[in-house]
């Protein structure tokens, strides 16, 4: 699997426990494990949950050289990953678990803005656009033909900056995506993300 953050080890240290705003209650947060049966066998391939105390570290380290993406991850509350291996047998289910995910965000507000297909990896990428700003992310799919992964991101996040966002925590393909505010606040149906090859 190629998703990996950098800053791995700090979060191990931080732990998982929530505190300060309830993040399961704002609009970009997805409870995606509410759709995904993972069985208790299979092997996870890594599990992150960034939370804003060690993003406002991360922001502070890069201020002075990436003013204007420690700007976005000031605003950002959560960078969640889950990954996990998927055995032939549990193919078929867990992607139309995945189908169902998509129909389910579709019916609540979240646009997809990019089907990304490299090979036997296909991964979709949905936004929460809330007024005039992004309010959340959502990354699904499979980034090798056994391999699911999830990533949601929640915050004010500005679609300018999600690729180097991407390549600040190694999170692929999420380094790869192109898409200006503008065009993402004033119709998420019209815009079109580019995956670099």
């Amino acid at each position: 699997m190629r998703i990996y953050l950098c800053l791995l080890g700090l979060l191990i240290a931080q732990g998982t426990a929530r505190a300060g705003e309830d993040i399961e209650k704002m609009p970009g947060y997805v409870a995606f494990d509410a759709y995904i049966t993972v069985p208790t066998e299979t092997e996870t391939s890594i599990e992150v949950y960034l939370k804003a105390p060690l993003l406002r570290m991360v922001s502070a380290a890069i201020r002075r050289e990436e003013p204007e993406l420690a700007e976005m991850i000031d605003g950002i509350s959560l960078i969640r990953v889950h990954g996990f291996s998927v055995a032939a047998r549990e193919l078929a289910r867990v992607r139309k678990e995945i189908a169902a995910l998509a129909a389910s965000l579709e019916e609540t507000g979240w646009e997809r803005v990019a089907r990304i297909r490299e090979g036997d990896e296909l991964i979709h990428v949905y936004l929460r656009i809330d007024g005039e700003k992004v309010t959340g992310l959502l990354m699904m799919g499979f980034e090798e033909a056994d391999e699911a992964v999830f990533v949601n991101i929640v915050g004010d996040i500005d679609p300018a900056q999600i690729g180097r966002l991407g390549s600040k925590f190694n999170i692929a393909p999420l380094d790869s995506l192109r898409l200006d505010r503008e065009s993402a606040s004033t119709s998420a149906r019209a815009t079109v993300l580019e995956s670099e090859e």
